[in-house]
């Protein structure tokens, strides 16, 4: 999504040369406690062009999945686990789903209510303990490593040190050390643009890198790295 993101910032700045950015933040995925909050979040989402005041009714709107709940043959949406939640009858569904939708159009605006975890996480606390207990044994809560302590770990593991990551070197090992570093990063929750003036890498390079660790030796050293760095007291 990163690179689906930048590359088309990119064309549509060169061809209307302009600067500005075109998305308001990154791409984020969040897991839901469905039965809470999933359908107040899809209305949030869909409602924001009207919000924005860029049409008065999503369906005039082009650019929405709005359109994908509400036809019976959807292009590339999966709506009907959603649709499902208002009844078994999928026509039923759609009526009963754009009239929970339009229900709210000029009213106060729909605040989604949550609590987050890692901010990727939507739920009451029922909701929350029982994630924190399947994701970790551990009640430590998960942090962010620094660059530094990122790649000691790296190195303890895989004996590649700093100076050869940053090398433009092409070894089997130092290609591995090196994507499992921006891995691991990338897994903390950094942002991939803040390794750029360390690495001396372009962001499309940067964000292929992880390819390198992306098989079955390369999650499990980066499993084994983070569970590492996550035990490490802070500093």
């Amino acid at each position: 999504m990163q690179r689906i993101n930048l590359t088309y910032t990119r064309i549509f700045q060169s061809e209307v040369r302009e600067g500005r950015p075109r998305f308001q933040g990154r791409y984020k995925a969040l897991l839901c406690d469905r039965d809470e909050y999933l359908l107040a979040l899809v209305r949030y989402i869909h409602l924001n062009p009207v919000r924005a005041h860029l049409v008065e009714g999503l369906r005039q709107f082009r650019w929405s999945s709005h359109h994908e709940y509400l036809n019976a043959r959807p292009e590339i949406t999966d709506a009907e686990a959603i649709l499902k939640m208002f009844s078994p009858d999928l026509p039923t569904a759609r009526k009963m789903y754009e009239q929970f939708v339009d229900e709210t159009i000029g009213k106060e605006e729909i605040e989604v209510p949550y609590k987050p975890l890692r901010q990727q996480i939507l739920g009451d606390e029922r909701f929350l303990s029982e994630v924190e207990k399947r994701l970790s044994k551990s009640e430590k809560p998960f942090r962010k490593a620094s660059l530094p302590e990122i790649l000691r770990a790296v190195e303890e593991l895989t004996g590649v040190n700093e100076e050869d990551i940053v090398a433009r070197k092409r070894e089997g090992r130092i290609l591995f050390a090196r994507g499992l570093v921006v891995a691991v990063w990338r897994e903390m929750g950094h942002r991939l643009v803040d390794l750029q003036p360390w690495l001396n890498r372009d962001l499309s390079v940067l964000s292929r890198l992880p390819r390198m660790v992306d098989n079955v030796d390369g999650r499990k050293a980066k499993k084994r790295v983070c569970e590492k760095l996550n035990a490490d007291p802070q500093p």
